[in-house]
């Protein structure tokens, strides 16, 4: 039988007990992701959604696991973390997720670890797709594979776009010009706290510069004053500046010498 035929026969003749969740339904068909998927396509979804729910500060998944399961957040806010390079005790914020966002596709696709660690930041409900159910659905969903490479190529043009102003906004920074990465912002908030982290650096090499040249300032007055003070001292203890107090002095002395002798008043 053709793979075609067979993924029809596989909707078809699921068990009559195993009708999909209505409130899971409706929830797809409210995301914009999925405006396109025909309603066998939404029905065929809903069968592989699971629902599952995490604590504030419950780990959805960490950097490294193996990808099971692709997810949709339904409520709540999850954060997305990477490793800081100089300490892998060390965590960084890299964006937050809220309701209806697709999370965790990426490793489903190409077959990697997971490359972040995502974490519930309050109470969350999510659906889950497991691996196996996300293959079968590339298979017999045209329009689901049609939106989820629409929802990729639209993150990969706002995240190109977001580097360029971040790759103009580092060349204008060292050249000294700090407004454009304090200004920047990240064009659908998916990497907020990205852009806040380099319009901080910004402030902070601004400020530095400032301080430094500030010291600099400094530095030239003391350099300065002190070239101004070795100058007089050099030239007041030269022989021939003492040679020429010697010959004023003489001269003064010699001055008085030649006046005449006042008299006493009475």
């Amino acid at each position: 039988m053709p793979a075609k035929f067979a993924a029809i026969a596989a909707i078809v003749l699921r068990p009559l007990t195993a009708m999909p969740n209505p409130n899971a339904l409706a929830e797809l068909q409210a995301l914009e992701l999925l405006q396109t998927c025909t309603p066998a396509e939404l029905a065929d979804l809903a069968h592989c959604l699971q629902p599952q729910t995490l604590q504030a500060q419950e780990a959805l998944f960490h950097c490294g696991d193996p990808a099971a399961a692709l997810y949709w957040i339904r409520s709540g806010r999850v954060g997305v973390f990477v490793a800081d390079g100089s300490n892998n005790q060390h965590e960084s914020l890299l964006r937050v997720l809220g309701a209806g966002a697709l999370l965790g596709e990426m490793a489903l696709i190409d077959g990697q670890p997971r490359s972040a660690t995502c974490r519930a930041l309050e109470p969350t409900q999510l659906y889950a797709v497991t691996s196996q159910d996300f293959q079968q659905l590339l298979t017999r969903s045209p329009q689901f594979v049609q939106a989820l490479l629409a929802t990729l190529s639209q993150r990969l043009r706002y995240t190109n776009q977001f580097l360029s102003e971040v790759g103009a906004g580092v060349q204008q920074l060292a050249s000294g010009q700090y407004a454009p990465l304090a200004q920047l912002q990240s064009p659908d908030h998916s990497l907020e706290h990205l852009a806040t982290a380099f319009a901080q650096m910004a402030l902070r090499a601004q400020q530095r510069e400032v301080a430094l040249q500030e010291r600099i300032r400094r530095l030239e007055l003391e350099v300065d004053a002190c070239r101004l003070q070795q100058s007089v001292a050099e030239i007041t203890e030269s022989e021939f500046f003492v040679h020429l107090q010697q010959r004023a002095q003489q001269i003064r002395r010699n001055r008085y010498k030649s006046l005449p002798p006042q008299a006493d008043s009475e």
